[in-house]
């Protein structure tokens, strides 16, 4: 993703025209509020079956590979 300074400089450096024609095309929205690991997966709760600790290391299992 570009830097927002560059991102900036480059619209500055726009002429009055080539802004208006651009900005005629931008529609700008509202950004989502992010969820939460609970909220975003809150429909998987008492769900899901672990076979195993979820905290057993798997550098072993890395190493077969």
């Amino acid at each position: 993703m570009p830097n927002k300074a560059l991102i900036i400089e480059e619209i500055e450096s726009l002429s009055e025209q080539e802004l208006d024609k651009i900005l005629s095309l931008i529609r700008l929205i509202k950004n989502k509020p992010r969820l939460t690991t609970q909220e975003l997966f809150a429909d998987l709760r008492g769900k899901v079956t672990y076979l195993e600790d979820l905290t057993t290391p798997t550098t072993d299992e890395w190493e077969l590979l």
